[in-house]
């Protein structure tokens, strides 16, 4: 007899935290409890210009093609020892993501999400965070 193995289903959203890779703190900081959804190039030049404008150094920037798909951060400065973002459906235009917290560490900690998502047929994206 031969075992069936379960069928997964790659998850809608993919890694985009090459967008984030030589962003400063204070810049993260300053994205504190904000939902960003990038849709075309003038929106993620500005995200850039944003971020620039609290760091010393230029961050590095990436073209990014927005036929099809569109970008999302979210960025949680909290306390402990460390925090994520953990992905848990994408159903009706509605992105879900867990934050999750450990430790009681006595100092702050930045929690950064970025993924791309396929652009929504109609409507606009919404997300949803749990646990924050």
């Amino acid at each position: 007899m031969t075992d069936v193995l379960p069928t997964f289903t790659a998850f809608p959203v993919q890694d985009a935290g090459w967008l984030l890779d030589t962003t400063c703190y204070e810049a993260l900081a300053a994205l504190h409890n904000q939902v960003i959804i990038l849709s075309d190039n003038a929106a993620l030049e500005g995200f850039y210009n944003t971020l620039d404008s609290h760091c010393k150094e230029p961050v590095h920037r990436q073209n990014f093609d927005f036929a099809s798909q569109i970008l999302v951060v979210l960025v949680i400065v909290t306390q402990g020892c460390d925090a994520q973002f953990i992905p848990q459906s994408l159903e009706n235009n509605n992105l879900m993501l867990q934050f999750v917290q450990d430790g009681d560490c006595s100092y702050d900690v930045i929690a950064t999400y970025a993924g791309i998502v396929t652009r929504p047929a109609a409507g606009e994206l919404k997300v949803t965070v749990t646990g924050a």
